[in-house]
């Protein structure tokens, strides 16, 4: 990741997916820490490479809002049985594909996440769970995304509790 400072922030531009080891935190400064990426082809975010791992306190910005911008970025990707990992208190908008994606029979708990504004057309997932994926949200909002949380098959599985969802897709309003 390149960083720069601007406005007392620190900003890290991601330009390739980050493989996240096991037992690890990727602990930031809250708002002040923004990640993002520019890549519109799905590289640039982060992917699980073990259990136990941790995101908290920081904003990952993918790299467009826009609905009709080909944008196919995916945030924190929770994949290959991997179980344990902990996503909070974390801000997560402009992912075309997906902002959170938990996949591969993995298991993920997201709270205290705002997460906004992935409107790719056929995807714009603020959490997507398939393929045995199982995931927790709680206490979050989820606002403007095409689909807030969407799963698919037999064995996949997601709880929502105590969570704000609102704003998603402007023509299919669920």
């Amino acid at each position: 990741a390149r960083r720069t400072t601007r406005n007392a922030r620190d900003l890290y531009r991601i330009d390739e997916t980050v493989p996240v080891p096991a037992n690890i935190t990727l602990h930031g400064a809250g708002r002040a820490t923004h990640l993002y990426t520019t890549r519109l082809d799905g590289q640039g975010g982060f992917i699980t490479a073990g259990n136990r791992i941790r995101f908290t306190q920081f904003r990952l910005q993918g790299p467009s809002t826009v609905r009709m911008v080909q944008n196919m970025a995916k945030g924190i990707h929770v994949t290959d049985g991997f179980t344990g990992c902990r996503i909070d208190h974390v801000e997560l908008s402009g992912f075309g594909y997906f902002a959170i994606g938990v996949t591969k029979n993995a298991e993920a708990t997201v709270e205290y996440v705002y997460d906004h504004h992935n409107t790719q057309n056929g995807y714009g997932y603020g959490v997507m769970v398939v393929t045995g994926g199982q995931v927790l949200v709680t206490d979050s909002e989820l606002e403007q995304n095409r689909h807030a949380i969407a799963s698919n098959s037999a064995g996949t599985s997601y709880k929502c509790l105590h969570s704000y969802i609102h704003g998603d897709d402007e023509t299919y309003q669920v």
